[in-house]
């Protein structure tokens, strides 16, 4: 299957050439006829619009990546407004204070990221990766490295990085550019999940077919390591010639990323690290909570077993925590429950570790999972029992029933505030000591 899929794609585009190539062979431009003078315009036609394609187009325009931005603004940017007197709203929501409702924020406005920093806030870390293939510069079959987002960076420790603002500066005069360094482009980059280059989780044979098809989510960024070409003010002509142009399509179909080139192919964080913990160890924070909701089973931990192998091995940090000990089903009552027609059940939703910076430094960790405990709410264990992918689903399953949404988000609040309820007494004692969160 993987060597079909290997060679499909390109026998495909060998087919149609081959064609393409006979059926001009078949007629002599201008002299055979009227079918002869269609050949010759039509050769024409193909040469003027690849001209424009190279000069023009934009690679990610016209990929998925926009509309997946648009579906992801659509439900996430939102602002809140106080309905009219006297005018009801199926939306609108009553609180102490009165109806309050929510509404999409204009799609054309540029968040730009120098901007998305509220102040009093703890700072907002948009996690992506930048897929690398040169050999030597990330280890062997990674192919990939850390690309962040935010305020402070953009960028990541083997491309670079510049301030939100400093990277805004140079593509200002690039709207073709500037348009992918805000946030809902940030956002829908660090779930860009689905892409011919995906990091680890690459899958070579099929590389050619998604890029042929348009099955591509992630974003050509301009290199930090080359930005400041970019902000030479030159000629219009000079700014015209930075963009990505088709070859850099055809480096997705081969898996060409070359660290030092112009661009980076940047993609969903997963496809570096799934659960942005590297980032915040990297940060040096003292206290760090982890939310898995990856989709994996309830006994695996292999995406927190990942990131504290990635920590040691690019950091040097050790994180010491055993969530299988802590958050998996206990046999002895999955055997119990087995007999009586129920579903097995986890020990608990959340796990803590430890944080080994230095030989007196330390750092704590609280991973909570998702998973169903025996003492779940009422509605959350209902729909357990009914639902056998539940709560695992796959990511790929993006058309939750209300029902299948509100069990999540009954599931979250529950599990994060049991986990707090557990750790306030050394949370309070580490804001007290001023440790970094």
């Amino acid at each position: 299957v993987n060597f079909l899929a290997f060679v499909s794609g390109p026998l495909m585009v060998a087919s149609i050439i081959t064609a393409t190539l006979y059926l001009g062979a078949l007629y002599r431009p201008l002299v055979d006829g009227s079918t002869g003078t269609i050949i010759f315009f039509s050769w024409l036609g193909a040469v003027a619009l690849f001209i424009l394609i190279w000069f023009f187009a934009d690679l990610t325009a016209w990929s998925m990546q926009p509309f997946y931005k648009e579906r992801l603004s659509a439900a996430f940017f939102l602002k809140r407004f106080t309905p009219r007197p006297g005018v009801w709203s199926p939306t609108a929501m009553r609180i102490a204070e009165g109806p309050i409702d929510a509404t999409r924020r204009p799609y054309d406005f540029r968040y730009v990221m120098s901007q998305a920093q509220p102040e009093s806030f703890p700072e907002l870390i948009i996690c992506a990766a930048a897929n690398v293939s040169k050999y030597g510069a990330t280890p062997t079959d990674s192919r990939v490295s850390s690309f962040v987002f935010s305020e402070k960076d953009i960028g990541g420790p083997l491309v670079g990085s510049f301030s939100a603002e400093d990277y805004e500066a140079a593509l200002r005069d690039m709207p073709w550019l500037i348009r992918n360094v805000t946030l809902p482009a940030a956002v829908a980059m660090s779930g860009a999940a689905l892409s011919p280059e995906m990091g680890r989780m690459t899958r070579m044979p099929l590389r050619f077919l998604l890029a042929l098809f348009n099955i591509r989510l992630g974003v050509w960024m301009p290199n930090p390591n080359r930005l400041t070409e970019f902000m030479v003010r030159g000629s219009s002509w000079h700014r015209f010639r930075l963009r990505p142009r088709i070859n850099y399509l055809l480096r997705e179909m081969i898996g060409k990323n070359d660290p030092e080139s112009k661009f980076l192919y940047v993609t969903d964080g997963g496809h570096y690290e799934n659960l942005g913990l590297v980032e915040l160890v990297r940060r040096g924070c003292r206290y760090i909570w982890c939310v898995d909701a990856s989709g994996e089973k309830q006994d695996g931990f292999s995406t927190i077993a990942d990131a504290v192998a990635l920590a040691y091995d690019e950091l040097g940090i050790r994180i010491d925590i055993d969530p299988a000990s802590q958050m998996a089903p206990d046999p002895e009552v999955t055997v119990e429950r087995q007999k009586l027609g129920l579903r097995e059940v986890v020990r608990t939703t959340f796990a803590t570790g430890t944080i080994h910076y230095g030989t007196n430094d330390v750092g704590r960790l609280v991973v909570i999972k998702t998973g169903v405990p025996a003492n779940a709410p009422l509605d959350v264990m209902n729909f357990y029992q009914s639902n056998k992918s539940f709560p695992c689903d796959s990511t790929t399953d993006q058309l939750y029933t209300a029902d299948h949404f509100d069990a999540y988000r009954a599931l979250g609040a529950f599990a994060a505030s049991k986990a707090c309820d557990d750790r306030s007494a050394e949370f309070d004692h580490f804001i007290q000591n001023g440790r970094r969160l």
